[in-house]
């Protein structure tokens, strides 16, 4: 195998171990003060133009989703994880993101929270049919507030790299270690031989 082979392979076993993840932050305040606070990631890499999720399962390009409900005066009502490592946990679960324009897809639903139809007054969701007016609601309860107030904004310095799994810099630093004698111990094979 020559150098260049095994540099290369090496370079594509750890380049494929690396994820660039991308988070955004999500708010809403209501009319009448209740708020919800959020946050979503994906992988910048393979995510497509425009993210389409809908429902328990598999996502289509989400990594990660929570979101903590807060009353009018800043007490939480609850918080759930809506996404777990591309899993959605929760049946309504509807989000549309435009990766251009970093907002939500006009005219798509929008539905993050958690619902189990069960009427628990700890679950909370947060909806829009058309991703303009939203509605904070409890199924125990009803609606608790609604207004047009939501933003989304990229979190802290983009884009971040996640590792998946984790190769810390010391795994690296031994990999590339470990690359360098094997090549210099067949360099030195070569020239003993007669």
């Amino acid at each position: 195998m020559s150098n260049k082979f095994k540099i290369s392979m090496l370079f594509m076993i750890v380049t494929s171990f690396t994820a660039h993840a991308i988070t955004y932050d999500f708010n809403f305040v209501g009319d009448d003060g209740y708020s919800v606070v959020g946050q979503f990631s994906f992988d910048e890499n393979t995510a497509p133009a425009v993210i389409s999720e809908d429902g328990l399962g598999l996502t289509n390009a989400i990594e990660e989703l929570s979101v903590a409900f807060y009353d009018d005066n800043s007490n939480l009502l609850s918080d759930h994880t809506v996404v777990t490592a591309g899993v959605s946990s929760y049946f309504y679960f509807n989000l549309t993101f435009n990766t251009v324009t970093e907002q939500l897809e006009p005219g798509f639903t929008f539905d993050v929270g958690e619902d189990t139809d069960t009427n628990n007054p700890n679950e909370h969701y947060l909806f829009s049919d058309a991703g303009e007016f939203f509605t904070i609601s409890n199924a125990d309860t009803g609606n608790l507030d609604e207004g047009t107030n939501f933003i989304i904004t990229p979190a802290g310095p983009q884009p971040s790299a996640v590792s998946v799994p984790s190769l810390t810099t010391g795994a690296l630093a031994v990999l590339m270690l470990l690359l360098f004698f094997v090549t210099y111990a067949s360099q030195k094979n070569k020239k003993s031989r007669p």
